[in-house]
């Protein structure tokens, strides 16, 4: 994998594992606006889509329920979840430093809003390796894993797509990447269902950080 130049990182469940508080701000809205508790079986589908899909689609929400449990979940998360139940994976930050040792460009491309990207990776001290924070806008026209990948793109004109790789933890990330026809490697320590990177395509299956680290040099 050395001859890519780019490395696009997803957050949650790739760099970070950021479950436990995702899990609490989801769980809260859901309670405050539909009176539903969420099963554990459930928890882990809304982790990876924009949440306005997963409200949508696994909880029937109308829109404006939609819009008001997002703004539930926002509330709590960035106050309690986003980085105090959250933490760096093991061994992702000798990724990055390998990477920049070797001159490599890094970018995130994240769902997450574009504050609460740079939040995280500040609180955790790993912003200064990034060259570029790909995320969601806060007007909803950049959410989709697709649309975020694609501002990471247009800000790397000199670099071809078949020089970049996405490295994320589900679907969305390889199903994003492949319509930039952009290679993506899944992480499994993630929040990935079994099987479900493969069934996506995704072109390397990575099982550990140190997996990853070997597959970077």
């Amino acid at each position: 994998m050395n001859n890519y130049k780019l490395y696009l990182f997803d957050l949650d469940g790739t760099l970070t594992d950021s479950k436990k508080g995702l899990e609490e701000a989801i769980r809260f809205a859901a309670k405050k606006i539909k009176g539903v508790e969420i099963p554990d079986f459930m928890i882990d589908e809304f982790l990876g889509p924009p949440l306005e899909v997963s409200f949508s689609q696994f909880l029937h929400m109308t829109q404006e329920e939609t819009c008001k449990a997002i703004e539930c979940f926002k509330d709590y998360y960035i106050d309690k979840g986003m980085l105090y139940g959250n933490k760096v994976y093991e061994g992702i930050e000798g990724v990055l430093q390998t990477l920049k040792r070797e001159k490599k460009l890094v970018a995130l491309a994240t769902s997450k809003p574009l504050n609460q990207g740079i939040k995280v990776l500040e609180h955790f001290n790993l912003k200064h390796y990034f060259d570029f924070i790909g995320a969601a806008s806060d007007d909803g026209k950049i959410k989709e894993k697709s649309d975020v990948i694609a501002t990471v793109v247009e800000a790397f004109p000199k670099i071809k797509v078949s020089e970049m790789l996405m490295i994320g933890d589900r679907k969305y990330d390889v199903i994003g990447a492949k319509e930039h026809s952009i290679a993506c490697a899944g992480v499994e320590y993630g929040y990935a269902y079994p099987g479900e990177l493969e069934a996506a395509g995704a072109k390397y299956i990575v099982k550990s950080t140190a997996h990853l680290m070997q597959l970077i040099r």
